[in-house]
């Protein structure tokens, strides 16, 4: 895994065709916008109950 840090508006570039921008950072929460062509699927996945939240 990579660990990127990155500011509001800037982005990181997957690829030839994948963009994921920070939107926004508010507290605790990021906002991410992901550009990619339709054919890629990018889908939403939250931590399940049972694995609690790190702090």
């Amino acid at each position: 895994m990579h660990e990127l840090s990155r500011h509001p508006g800037e982005q990181i570039v997957i690829g030839d065709d994948i963009v994921i921008e920070v939107l926004e950072i508010s507290g605790s929460q990021v906002r991410l916008g992901v550009t990619a062509p339709k054919d890629v699927k990018v889908p939403r996945t939250a931590p399940l109950p049972w694995q609690g939240r790190s702090s």
